[in-house]
Order: structure tokens, then C-alpha cells, then sequence
């Protein structure tokens, strides 16, 4: 905080940024005020600090090159940071969704409580909730040190505070109740549907 006596008020206004945590009785808690946020690297320890934060939320921001590049482009990348595949598939990010998938949404959106769903909604994968799912896990395998917030195996306990409750907040719900602790088994699970390519599977 700081006073603003440019016009000689008494006003004052916040400036910089706020670090805050929300304990588990619910009740806020204020870490941190930085007056001056900087990204500059004057020391050797703020550079490897601020280094890692820019690759991680880099990494965690998910920017895909287009699928325009050239040929060549694309060899030259490949080679130069050893990448197998360059350009994503765009449909990955597809977010229309079929009749199919619209009624089974449509069906647990009516559930109310976390046992309607818990045992159910992960049976039968819909190509759209395979993306949705590969697409969390790339970003749960790129947070570097971040902690993930949400979703966890407690998310549910929040849902009092979500009306309505949402499909997809119900999906990832149960994919971290069930195999947060262990996902070797549903990440093997998500590979098989890559390699038969389920998850391309658009609507229409």
C-alpha cells in the first residue's frame, strides 16, 4: 500500500502483487505484498530463481507451434531440440462435442452428490473426455515446481460453492479421487486410446 500525494490526497492504492492462501477452515491469509514484482536477472540467484519460473509457467501456458510451418522449419526444429512431433494436431483442442456426448453429459449434470458419479463417469470414455484428459495430464507433467491447486482428490468438497455442477468438474473429480495417487495404470489407459486415435474423433 501507498499513499498517493501527487494531489495531496489521502487516497491510498495498491500496487505491485498479493500472495495469499486459503487454509483449510476456509479463511484467507495474506503471505505476501511485493511492492516493486520484477523479472529482471541482476544476481546470479534471481536469475536462477526467475529462470525456472519463466520455463515452468511457460511450459505450464501450453504454446503450440501451428501446423503452417514449412517443411523445412519443421526438420529444423525437430533436429535442433530432438523433438519427434514439432506441430500438435489442432483437433486435440476440438471443443464441439457429439449428440453421443451431449446425453451423457446431459445425464450426470443431473447427479447432486459425489456418489452419483463417482463410480460411473470414467467407464465409458467419450473421445471428448479423452481429450479433455490427455490434455490435463500434458499440463499436470509440465507444472515443474508449481503445485497444482485444483483439481484434487478433495475438489468435491468445493462443489457446495458451484451451482450448477459442472460435467467437467465432475470428470476430473474422479480421475484424481480414483488415480491421483497412482495414474500409471489410466495414463497407460489414455496411450492405448492415443494409439488407436479415439481422441481424434470429432463431432460430425
Amino acid at each position: 500500500m501507498e499513499r498517493d500525494e501527487r494531489h495531496g490526497s489521502e487516497d491510498r492504492y495498491l500496487r505491485g502483487t498479493i500472495r495469499r492462501e486459503i487454509r483449510r477452515d476456509y479463511k484467507p491469509w495474506l503471505l505476501e505484498v511485493n511492492r516493486g514484482p520484477s523479472m529482471s536477472n541482476d544476481t546470479s540467484v534471481e536469475s536462477n530463481v526467475k529462470g525456472s519460473l519463466l520455463r515452468d509457467a511457460l511450459n505450464m501456458a501450453g504454446y503450440q507451434l501451428p501446423n503452417t510451418l514449412s517443411v523445412t522449419d519443421i526438420r529444423n526444429l525437430s533436429r535442433s531440440y530432438r523433438l519427434g512431433q514439432v506441430c500438435h494436431d489442432s483437433r486435440i483442442f476440438e471443443v464441439n462435442i457429439s449428440e453421443e456426448e451431449r446425453r451423457k453429459q446431459a445425464f450426470f449434470d443431473r447427479c447432486k452428490n459425489t456418489a452419483d458419479y463417482l463410480t460411473a463417469i470414467l467407464e465409458t470414455l467419450t473421445p471428448d473426455d479423452a481429450r479433455r484428459l490427455i490434455t490435463y495430464e500434458d499440463e499436470l507433467a509440465q507444472i515443474g515446481d508449481f503445485e497444482k491447486l485444483f483439481p484434487t482428490a478433495t475438489s468435491h468438497l468445493y462443489f457446495q460453492y458451484s451451482n450448477p455442477l459442472r460435467y467437467y468438474n465432475m470428470l476430473f473429480d474422479v480421475w484424481e479421487t480414483r488415480h491421483g495417487s497412482g495414474r500409471k495404470n489410466e495414463i497407460l489407459r489414455l496411450q492405448s486410446l492415443c494409439r488407436e486415435r479415439y481422441h481424434l474423433i470429432l463431432a460430425g
